[in-house]
């Protein structure tokens, strides 16, 4: 983990000068690609893992290099978790995490 400056976040945060109220849609993705892709970031055989809310970022994103970025969503992340037996149920903690209800299993008399 690390905190660099951006061109991504400078032209952002320039244009909160005449638009206070502006949001921008993937800044953090776009922040993060960019870093990965410096020239001098990341040995030749080594790749970023890009750490998003949801799988589709990378189609409203630009990456020059894909092969150089490993995109990993939220839920990819916790059903890994599953799979190592860390978590119980990958879906059941997202729901809970946006804020969902989750029907609660009953046995067969309840």
């Amino acid at each position: 983990m690390e905190i660099a400056p951006t061109k991504a976040y400078a032209i952002y945060d320039a244009a909160r000068v005449t638009m206070p109220a502006l949001r921008e849609p993937d800044l953090g993705e776009r922040a993060a690609v960019e870093l990965i892709e410096e020239p001098d970031r990341l040995q030749r055989v080594e790749r970023g893992v890009l750490l998003c809310e949801e799988s589709a970022v990378l189609r409203r994103v630009v990456v020059r290099d894909r092969e150089r970025v490993v995109e990993l969503s939220t839920l990819d992340f916790l059903r890994i978790l599953e799979l190592e037996h860390r978590i119980q149920l990958a879906d059941q903690v997202f729901a809970l995490a946006d804020g969902r209800t989750i029907p609660v299993a009953r046995g067969e008399d309840g």
